[in-house]
């Protein structure tokens, strides 16, 4: 072999060496990226799993109580588990809002999942300007977190037929 031959066989054993680290470094950044994608959707889905644990968790505490004091269902009451509607409706896309007024449950799930139940309006039965009777409503919105920081709310309405509670 001359050294023309030589010459010719090292540059392509460096041309085969580099493509074989443009490859490796492709396969790596893909492996990465994958890597991301599934953290992300794993921490997406813990975090509707946490919000789904509160949302079912408030649930049982609504029916519980209707079922043994229908009264501490309303805010004003003693012992209430719920909260009157706050002037902004929006209350909970601020997670800053999510520190008070809100029931939590910390140690039992991961995340810390928490909900809050609001009275909203009272529909009378009937059109009757004296009608007493009706359906009470509720909203429960229910946060969880992941532990990448992913947030998902949801939110659900509960009635109650009833007498309207008057303040004062």
């Amino acid at each position: 072999m001359n050294r023309s031959q030589q010459g010719i066989a090292l540059i392509t054993a460096l041309i085969i060496t580099l493509l074989i680290g443009i490859i490796a470094l492709a396969v790596g950044k893909t492996a990465i990226r994958s890597q991301q994608t599934a953290s992300s959707q794993y921490d997406q889905a813990r975090s509707q799993a946490i919000a789904q644990s509160a949302m079912l968790r408030a649930e049982a505490l609504f029916r519980s109580t209707v079922a043994s004091n229908i009264d501490q269902i309303f805010a004003g009451a003693s012992g209430s588990i719920s909260t009157s509607l706050q002037s902004d409706a929006a209350w909970w896309r601020d997670s800053s809002n999510w520190a008070s007024n809100v029931t939590s449950f910390s140690g039992l799930t991961e995340g810390s999942p928490k909900f809050r139940i609001e009275e909203r309006e009272f529909v009378p039965i009937s059109a009757d300007v004296e009608e007493q009777q009706g359906r009470q409503y509720f909203r429960v919105t229910s946060r969880g977190e992941g532990p990448g920081g992913a947030h998902t709310l949801l939110q659900s309405y509960f009635v109650v037929t009833t007498t309207q509670k008057t303040s004062g």
